[in-house]
């Protein structure tokens, strides 16, 4: 069973409706991914309103029976004038109308109009009035009107404040319960449909600034559920529900609640049926085919509005705009807009929630709800969502967040599961009057309670045990970030609740604040999170100041394992309003939604993320694992190859070459042959004679061709030139060429024959498609490297650390025929004579004789070896390549090819490669694209060694090695003794192979211990020197700690009355340098701030009563003074290391510095060493 399948089956008797295939059309507003943060996305916007009013129009226009439309507050009167135009085209175009057309309006009721009908509302009544009076002579019947509202407002919450803030949403005070419509359907005949989280008010699409906000455009049967759906509603009591008829003789408008049976549904008559279900396969066979039956539309261009620069003069929601002349003639959309973005649904199930009375056991139809804790318990990989809120301020306890619970559990229930939450940030805001689009916790809180709930108990606020680490666990695979659309908001812009505002923003658009105190602040309770009434007061504007709005979504977005998703109008935060969804299933339907709306929205709003913050891809290198050690990977992704490769070709032609090909005798081989002096055969056209010394040679064809992109064809437009797949060691590879001729010569009988010359398009490049082997490794009998002459193996598999990575000596692998399977050729047709001389001589005779000598094709050469090599401080000695492919955030591999990497592999100091598994992990991630072209790594090892070799020499300041002596008088009453201290050389780090960021180990000890017993009384001298070292590697942080210190034990044999022990001296110093690369691939490093930290231990000597009087203070003073001199040394340490490490002639060098510039440096979390990669224009 589907996912779908195992909703239907949890809903009982709750509505649903099951229907397919459908085609949906995503229409997010106002689509400004990646633009400038601020109002330059206006006329983004603006396009975007055209299209979304365009969509309405043509589904309203078509209607010929049945036309619903419900919103929560009826239309203000820009979108008045949109709807009643397409009712007047609709009811004027001649369908062949037998029986009225029908028209049902139903819309919610907040407590902004708590006990008069609203006045858009009214408005919208005398509006319908108004048409007919002006159009109806033009129509083909009289239509049938019906307006409804559907909403319960309880005693109690009325006041003057509340109805000034309450909003769309549920709401409530803490006993009571409200419901209202808050569906956004528009529907017409069970065909065609529009559904998802608009609202019909202008001024949130088209001013500064605009809402984030979801729907989608559907294409058959899943239309009529949404019909069937609001039958339910207007089938409703009088305690949800009342209506009225507008009488088209009178034109006065009749109350209808007395008959529950009116309106009556047209589409239940048989014939209707009939029409619909037609009309639907229809819908399904167009978009399968591709083409759009009716002529493009001539309709004249949207007339451009000017973006406007005083806010409050986009203030739509005056009634006057109402006087303009608007029920003009339409035109009539014969033919869909954006028609290529229809994506097919193999599924789509229809699901809602509504109230039919007062009972919430009984009468509350909770389908929807039932459908998210469904989708969400059985997640198995990734659940995505993107919402206004997950927490809302009306509802004080946390218990009535279920959603949040479920997650909860689902993560805790599920190791393998992710989930990641985009959510309005805090003070979002948006519209001409700062419409509120947080409910006041954002992400930062909503991850804050998420966090306490899942480590706390909910009624003793006592902390949860968590040996097994299981809720840590669960709490690393959650990410809720603030909804971005653009990377273009500086840092200093970005902080949630804080700096995050739109920029340029007048008063009139600021929003009243909601934002809810934190955790730390405020702690919760015993279950209670906040409170309502302190957030009505907030949320009205009268008590605290209006604040600058942030970016606003109002998306109800979420998406399951990647197979299916959910999209129309009911949030996630706690409510028990009316609301519809549809939840769509298919491949091509969920990856269109992925690629168009998800991949944008979280590459730009996951920098932001609150929870496990992810680290650029590179930086889970893992070189060290037994099933890679290679010592240096160079990753780049394909997208970065082609679009350099492109640019290489675009600026750096190749020379024509010219190759020809003869035949002594008819049916001898077809062999190579010179030039005829004088003769150039590609001035010839077809048909044309050529000279004699050309017909009387043994000249069979000739090819000219130049290595290049064709002229006539944008680089963008051409397919790329390399495609990364599943194969690890085989690449596609599309040859092209600037200019491709080849004249052919055939002899018939009688000594006739056929001249042809064909001449590849300016603007239809041939292409020639070839797998080539890229698997370098010439000890491996199954690879097509190991059967090249050793001399071309020379050429491909060179080491010269300045070009081996470009792009220059990529394509001479590439166009090495001896590598690569027989062509395909595209770019002409395969029945035609050029592709059939093309096949014939091309690939069976040219490319075929030098493909079995391992040539390269036309002879095509780089000076790859050219110039002595770049320093660097590694020197690979074997080379091999793999394909890498790209994982999803949920560890499946993506279909997304252009983030596959093609990676070199390589080993130093001639240790053997081995070419392993591909990589399990990411080289480049989707949000990275655009800023890196790939990674390079170095393997923990090998970097710690030079670390080692560089600061080892150093040691020999901390290592420190005493020689005692000690002698008495043969009376045994008087002594003597010396001391030498020494530094020792050679002294060296141990590489720590552990895991972890330590990776260099060093320990030292030197005693000398000397006594005398020859006297009366023995007496001894003993000094013990210690000394450690370590290296750290983390983040972009080279750690080296240092200590040192020397302890005495001295007795003259007195009884301990002239016995000294203790330290003598020591020494302490913690070195922190940060790492940065500079573009040509050398590392500098530079004191972490507050660093280094040196610190002398003084000396802590205990002595007997005569330690003075018999010498041994002086002697224990000398040795801590010359201790204390010697330590001095280790001050300079961290100076010392440094200058190595910055040293032209000795710091760390990546190779390839010709090819790339290096951006970024560090330490991945298993400590290789990691910098990202930027291709420099190739020469």
């Amino acid at each position: 069973m589907s996912k779908l399948d195992d909703v239907q089956a949890s809903l009982g008797n709750y509505f649903n409706h099951i229907s397919g295939p459908n085609y949906i059309r995503i229409m997010d507003t106002p689509h400004v991914w990646g633009l400038p943060f601020g109002q330059e996305i206006m006329p983004q916007a603006l396009a975007r309103q055209a299209e979304f009013e365009r969509a309405i129009e043509e589904i309203i226009q078509k209607a010929r029976y049945r036309c619903d439309l419900s919103s929560l507050n009826s239309p203000d009167p820009d979108w008045v004038r949109v709807v009643l135009g397409a009712m007047d085209t609709a009811l004027t175009n001649k369908m062949g109308r037998t029986t009225q057309t029908q028209f049902r309006f139903l819309f919610g009721q907040t407590p902004m109009s708590p006990f008069t009908e609203p006045a858009n509302f009214t408005d919208f009544k005398a509006a319908l009035v108004r048409l007919i009076r002006l159009r109806s002579s033009y129509w083909e019947t009289m239509p049938e009107i019906w307006m409804g509202r559907f909403y319960r407002l309880e005693a109690g919450i009325l006041s003057a404040l509340k109805s000034r803030v309450f909003g769309d949403s549920a709401i409530s005070s803490d006993d009571t319960k409200m419901t209202w419509n808050h569906s956004k359907i528009i529907s017409v005949d069970g065909t065609e449909a529009l559904v998802g989280g608009h609202n019909l008010n202008m001024d949130l699409f088209r001013s500064y600034p605009p809402v984030h906000d979801v729907s989608v455009v559907v294409h058959g049967a899943a239309a009529y559920s949404a019909q069937l759906y609001l039958n339910r509603m207007w089938d409703c009591g009088i305690d949800l529900f009342t209506k009225e008829k507008l009488n088209t003789r009178t034109l006065n408008w009749e109350n209808g609640d007395s008959n529950r049976s009116l309106p009556a549904d047209p589409l239940q008559q048989p014939t209707v049926t009939a029409y619909m279900k037609a009309r639907q396969d229809a819908l399904v066979a167009m978009h399968r085919s591709g083409v759009q039956p009716a002529a493009p539309d001539e309709q004249p261009a949207i007339p451009p509005r000017e973006v406007p620069q005083d806010i409050r003069s986009q203030d739509l929601q005056t009634l006057e705009d109402l006087k303009l002349e608007v029920f003009q003639e339409r035109i009539i959309y014969n033919q869909y807009d954006q028609f290529d973005r229809y994506k097919m649904s193999t599924a789509m199930l229809a699901v809602g929630k509504y109230w039919t009375g007062p009972n919430i056991e009984t009468d509350y139809q909770k389908g929807s709800e039932i459908m998210k804790e469904t989708l969400i318990k059985s997640a198995k990989r990734m659940i995505r969502m993107s919402q206004m809120d997950l927490i809302s301020a009306w509802k004080k306890n946390w218990s009535d967040h279920v959603v949040c619970q479920w997650l909860m559990q689902a993560l805790l229930a599920n190791v393998a599961l992710k989930v990641q939450v985009v959510v309005s940030p805090l003070d979002a805001g948006a519209g001409a009057e700062g419409d509120q689009y947080s409910f006041g916790s954002g992400a930062s809180r909503t991850y804050e309670l998420i966090k306490y709930y899942m480590t706390h108990d909910v009624n003793t606020d006592a902390k949860l045990t968590d040996k097994l680490a299981e809720r840590a666990d669960a709490l690393s695979r959650l990410s809720i970030a603030p909804f971005f659309y653009t990377d273009a908001v500086r840092d200093d812009q970005s902080l949630e609740g804080e700096t995050y505002k739109w920029p340029n923003l007048s008063k009139e658009g600021y929003t009243a604040t909601l934002k809810q105190p934190s955790l730390e602040s405020k702690p919760p309770r015993k279950g209670v999170i906040g409170s309502a009434a302190l957030s009505v007061l907030s949320a009205s504007g009268y008590i605290y100041n209006k604040v600058p709005s942030a970016p606003g979504n109002h998306a109800k977005i979420m998406i399951i394992d990647d197979e299916i998703y959910v999209v129309g109008s009911d949030n996630l935060y706690p409510g028990s309003l009316s609301e519809f969804n549809y939840l769509i299933e298919g491949d091509e339907a969920v990856n269109d939604l992925l690629t168009s709306y998800w991949q944008p929205l979280w590459q730009y709003s996951r920098p932001h993320v609150y929870g496990p913050k992810r680290p650029e891809a590179a930086y889970e290198s893992n070189l060290s694992n037994p099933a890679y050690l290679y010592d240096l990977v160079v990753g780049t992704t394909a997208t970065a190859i082609n679009s350099t490769l492109k640019q290489f070709l675009s600026k750096h032609a190749s020379d024509p070459i010219e190759i020809w090909y003869g035949q002594e005798d008819a049916g001898s081989p077809i062999v190579p042959m010179a030039p005829i002096p004088g003769v150039d055969p590609f001035a010839i056209a077809s048909d044309g004679t050529p000279p004699s010394a050309l017909l009387d040679s043994t000249f069979v064809f000739a090819i000219k061709a130049q290595f290049g992109l064709p002229e006539g064809v944008m680089p963008d437009v051409l397919p790329d030139i390399v495609v990364l797949g599943t194969d690890s060691q085989k690449v596609t590879y599309n040859m092209f060429f600037n200019t491709f001729q080849i004249a052919t010569l055939d002899w018939g009988r009688g000594g006739a024959y056929a001249w042809r010359n064909y001449s590849q398009p300016t603007d239809s490049p041939y292409i020639f498609t070839y797998q080539v082997d890229m698997n370098f490794n010439a000890a491996d009998p199954d690879s097509k490297f190991s059967s090249l002459p050793a001399n071309v193996r020379d050429m491909l598999l060179q080491y010269n650390t300045s070009t081996m990575f470009s792009v220059q000596q990529l394509y001479l692998d590439l166009n090495n025929a001896g590598l690569q399977t027989m062509p395909q050729i595209s770019g002409v047709p395969s029945n035609s004579p050029v592709y059939m001389k093309l096949q014939k001589d091309f690939v069976l005779k040219y490319w075929q004789s030098i493909a079995q000598s391992g040539q390269f094709v036309l002879g095509y050469a780089v000076h790859a070896n050219a110039g002595t090599p770049s320093r660097t401080s590694m020197q690979p000695t074997s080379l091999n390549f793999m394909v890498s492919p790209h994982y999803d955030d949920t560890g499946a591999i993506s279909k997304n090819h252009q983030l596959y990497t093609l990676n070199y592999l390589m080993e130093t100091e001639n240790r053997k490669l081995t070419v392993g598994g591909a990589f399990s992990w990411n080289w480049i991630n989707d949000n990275e694209q655009n800023t890196y072209h790939g990674a390079m790594a170095v393997r923990r090892e090998v970097f710690a060694n030079f670390l080692i070799a560089a600061i080892s020499p150093y040691l020999a300041s901390i290592a420190i090695t005493p020689t005692t002596t000690y002698r008495q008088s043969n009376a045994g009453f008087t002594w003597s003794a010396s001391y030498s201290l020494a530094r020792t050389p050679n002294q060296t780090f141990s590489y720590v192979s552990t895991p972890g960021s330590r990776v260099a180990d060093y320990g030292f000890n030197a005693s000398s211990h000397h006594s005398d017993t020859s006297g009366l009384i023995s007496g001894h001298y003993n000094l013990d020197s210690a000394a450690s070292a370590s290296i750290d590697i983390a983040g972009n942080e080279i750690t080296i700690t240092l200590s040192a210190s020397m302890n005495i034990d001295f007795s003259n044999g007195d009884l301990g009355a002239a016995d000294i022990s203790g330290l003598v001296g020591g020494y302490s110093n913690t070195i922190v340098l940060l790492v940065t690369v500079n573009d040509d691939g050398s590392i500098s490093v530079a004191d972490k701030p507050g660093y280094p930290t040196p610190k002398a231990i003084p000396a802590n000597l205990s002595s007997g009563f005569m330690a003075g009087v018999d010498g041994v203070s002086g002697l224990a003073d000398s040795l801590t003074s010359n201790y204390t001199t010697m330590t001095e040394y280790m001050k300079t340490f961290a100076a010392q290391v440094e200058n190595y490490l910055n040293n032209s002639g000795t710091k760390w060098i990546f190779p390839g510095g010709q090819t790339f510039a290096f951006k970024k440096v560090g330490f991945s979390g298993n400590q290789d060493l990691v910098a990202h990669l930027v291709y420099v224009e190739p020469q």
